[in-house]
């Protein structure tokens, strides 16, 4: 893909890895005849790469923006829930309502 194809975020212009891998994997839990895929090889021009400077943010970052402890804070955990995948309207509100007990939202 060209690499004007790949966002970069709007507040420092710094390449998105979430971007890149939405366009060169997809959706790939949506795709219910895709068994088994794998990427073999993959190439970024090195001005692209350039664009990558690291996370805008570290582990300690984010325990202090949770609240927790900055020499130890625990684990990060995160899901996305997809409905199209085969849960009912019932159950996945059901489903949501436990994540969201779950804290920081």
């Amino acid at each position: 893909y060209p690499n004007m194809l790949f966002d970069r975020n709007i507040t420092d212009g710094r390449a998105m890895m979430c971007s890149v891998l939405t366009l060169t994997i997809g959706n790939n839990q949506g795709m219910g005849d895709v068994e088994y895929g794998k990427i073999y090889d993959i190439y970024f021009p090195p001005s692209y790469l350039r664009l990558f400077d690291g996370p805008s943010c570290s582990v300690i970052d984010m325990w202090r923006i949770l609240g927790r402890g900055t020499s130890d804070g625990g684990l990060v955990v995160g899901t996305i829930i997809k409905p199209k995948l085969g849960l009912q309207p019932k159950p996945f509100g059901e489903a949501c309502y436990r994540f969201w007990q779950g804290g920081d939202f």
